[in-house]
């Protein structure tokens, strides 16, 4: 028999599906994105690295990461081209091809919100203890067996009045997560297009493990 608090929590559990849907809409009609970012680091052995930054999204496929603490790094992407660069080092590694692959990773994940359905099994999942928002509704996103997605799951965080994410765990295949809390947010402001551009510092070292041969289309 259930237990009353298992049926209070089925009874205020939300409609997976019908969230699913509200946030895959408000993913789809994106055009970019940008917002200032928390990201904490949650190690199976205890709490992990801290950063800061500012991260700025636009479609198809490009994306800018500024880390501003406690060390600096851009990574950069014109949907093409992925640009990661370490100013401390002064290096440059560059991935080319970007509009081959279809994987979804830590970095590109928000563009991949808009395929719920496709890529994703969506249930409720109970609140975290350290989320910024406990009134927010809670979704569980669990890679389907056909998605090429190199994460083991995606909890969400979701605000209600505007069903996009306002925290974001992101768990890999050893149980380690990420969390990322975005502050701020600003929605379809018209991002120019020179946000998603780098210009590699002339004295950089750079690396391209991509510049010998492209990857083969999926």
């Amino acid at each position: 028999m259930f237990s009353l608090a298992a049926l209070v929590l089925l009874a205020s559990a939300p409609d997976a599906s019908a969230w699913a849907s509200k946030v895959q809409k408000a993913y789809e009609g994106l055009k970019d994105y940008s917002a200032g970012f928390e990201q904490q680091a949650i190690l199976k052995t205890g709490p992990g690295p801290k950063a800061t930054g500012k991260v700025y999204l636009a479609k198809p496929g490009k994306m800018r990461w500024e880390f501003e603490s406690p060390d600096k790094k851009t990574v950069v992407s014109d949907g093409k081209t992925m640009w990661v660069y370490d100013p401390e080092e002064n290096q440059v590694l560059v991935q080319e091809h970007l509009e081959l692959s279809t994987s979804l990773t830590a970095l590109n994940f928000l563009s991949g919100l808009g395929q719920l359905g496709k890529d994703f099994d969506v249930s409720p999942s109970a609140p975290r203890a350290d989320a910024s928002d406990p009134k927010a509704v809670f979704l569980s996103l669990k890679p389907k067996p056909t998605a090429d997605v190199q994460l083991a799951e995606i909890v969400l965080e979701v605000d209600p009045r505007t069903s996009l994410a306002n925290e974001v765990y992101l768990v890999d295949g050893l149980g380690n997560q990420t969390r990322l809390t975005f502050k701020s947010p600003q929605v379809n402001r018209g991002l120019k297009a020179s946000t998603f551009t780098f210009t590699i510092p002339k004295d950089a070292e750079v690396i391209n493990p991509t510049a010998v041969a492209p990857p083969k289309p999926k």
